[in-house]
């Protein structure tokens, strides 16, 4: 789990669906981004196919990229490009 302190938003990994996600809240399954489904990307670096919930659906978002940026959980986010 790695936190963006700039805007509280959390970059999770969600077993059930073995996804990666982005949301304000990393022990719901409620989120704005989220990875392939059944991907189970070990990092978030290495998931692709991520999907953004936009006007109440989700929709594929190719430019969507996490890349890791520091070590330290929680004090840390990997950088979501092209939201």
């Amino acid at each position: 789990m790695y936190r963006n302190d700039l805007n509280n938003q959390f970059l999770y990994f969600w077993s059930e669906y073995q996804i990666w996600q982005i949301g304000d809240d990393y022990e719901v399954n409620h989120a704005g981004v989220h990875s392939s489904l059944w991907e189970d990307a070990r990092c978030p670096n290495e998931a692709t196919g991520w999907h953004a919930y936009v006007d109440s659906e989700w929709v594929v978002a190719d430019s969507i990229t996490a890349s890791c940026s520091g070590a330290l959980i929680s004090a840390t986010f990997c950088s979501i490009l092209g939201l």
